[in-house]
């Protein structure tokens, strides 16, 4: 298997997964939202809830749809420097 399409393909997983996590991000986003919009007392709510990790996945899913295009540009240059 050419050294490129395995790159290729490393690319593609590292973007799927950054697409797939930074919708996840945006899913606990909105429901936790949608519990802030229920709760009549903000304090219990407030004393209650752990920390929120959805910046976390966000951030965690830009990396790695980052390093993903990262890779599909190392895959087509070396790609194109094998051709010639």
């Amino acid at each position: 298997m050419p050294t490129a399409l395995i790159i290729f393909f490393l690319g593609m997983f590292f973007v799927v997964s950054g697409i797939t996590v930074a919708a996840l991000a945006a899913y606990y986003q909105e429901r936790l939202f949608d519990r802030l919009s229920q709760r009549r007392d903000m304090r219990s709510f407030i004393f209650e809830t752990r920390n929120n990790a959805s910046g976390a996945l966000r951030l965690g899913g830009l990396i790695s749809f980052l390093v993903g295009l990262g890779s599909l540009l190392v895959a087509l240059v070396v790609w194109l420097v094998s051709i010639n």
